[in-house]
């Protein structure tokens, strides 16, 4: 019988390293979801912000927690899918982006653009390859997803509070303690949706030296 293979919940560096969950260091359904989603979905209003029902999204959780082959094409609607995605990065046991990195971003997040760049370009840097190529995937879609805000209302800014949170999941907490007395009143989801949607402007300069393409 063969062995079952669990996506969700896993360490990303195990799912990495197994070329049934993963492929060119992109974990499967993170692939799957962003082909499907760039081919259909793009132009849906709401996406990302509008959940699918829970039935059919946990129905497709077991279905790669199983090992199965799963074809989005048959998922009830675009939304499922959208939230199958923030579902994966939600329930990694590590956030996507680090409590460190973000620290560290703080520093700088006053800075003139080019400073942030290249705060961001050395901060990424100092991620391990295979997360770092993780990161700049998603943020590769996220940025087709903004080019049509026209569309689907997702613009960077909405983009980072829905993503800035996944991202950094595990240790939302930790924000509170950078925030000033003069910031008191700025909520942790801001400051970590604001990285995020910084992060998403400045992509390709960012993301450039390690083979950025929107369009992948």
């Amino acid at each position: 019988m063969k062995k079952k293979k669990v996506l969700f919940g896993v360490p990303l560096e195990q799912i990495i390293k197994d070329k049934e969950l993963s492929s060119d260091g992109i974990p499967k359904v993170v692939r799957e979801c962003c082909e499907y989603l760039s081919k259909y979905a793009l132009r849906t209003e709401g996406l990302f912000r509008v959940d699918g029902s829970e039935v059919e999204v946990q129905k497709l959780v077991n279905s790669y927690n199983a090992g199965k082959r799963t074809d989005l094409s048959k998922a009830k609607d675009h939304f499922v899918v959208g939230t199958l995605f923030k579902r994966f990065l939600g329930k990694l046991p590590q956030s996507l982006i680090t409590k460190e990195f973000y620290e560290k971003a703080f520093e700088f997040r006053d800075a003139p653009i080019d400073e942030q760049v290249k705060g961001w370009r050395a901060l990424l840097d100092a991620i391990d390859g295979g997360p770092r190529q993780i990161i700049k995937f998603v943020f590769a879609f996220l940025k087709n997803v903004e080019r049509n805000e026209g569309f689907n209302m997702m613009s960077a800014t909405n983009l980072g509070i829905v993503f800035g949170m996944l991202c950094a999941q595990c240790f939302s907490h930790f924000v509170s303690a950078l925030l000033s007395a003069a910031l008191f009143l700025i909520l942790p989801q801001t400051i970590l949706s604001y990285f995020c949607r910084s992060l998403l402007d400045q992509s390709r300069i960012c993301f450039e030296h390690y083979g950025y393409d929107p369009e992948r």
